[in-house]
């Protein structure tokens, strides 16, 4: 499946063009957001961004999803240079 054939499916299902699954990113009714990557995790919580997932899954099921692809990437690379991860 490409990124061109996954128009139909769940926002947190989709594709980018190298194959991998697009970053599952949430956010909270408190400003705290999650995410998580193929090969990374990151949450920003407390106004500060930390190199893993902190919130248990049943907090994380609460968060609204972040669908734009833009806003999606754009946490990412906030995420990945402020925890520098490259």
């Amino acid at each position: 499946m490409t990124a061109s054939d996954d128009r139909d499916l769940p926002w947190f299902r989709r594709f980018r063009p190298d194959g991998k699954m697009e970053p599952v990113v949430g956010r909270s009714d408190h400003g705290e957001i999650a995410i998580l990557d193929e090969d990374w995790a990151a949450s920003f919580k407390d106004g500060k961004w930390h190199p893993s997932m902190l919130f248990s899954h049943l907090e994380f099921a609460e968060f609204s999803p972040v669908k734009e692809r833009d806003e999606v990437y754009r946490l990412c690379r906030e995420a990945r240079e402020a925890l520098g991860f490259t």
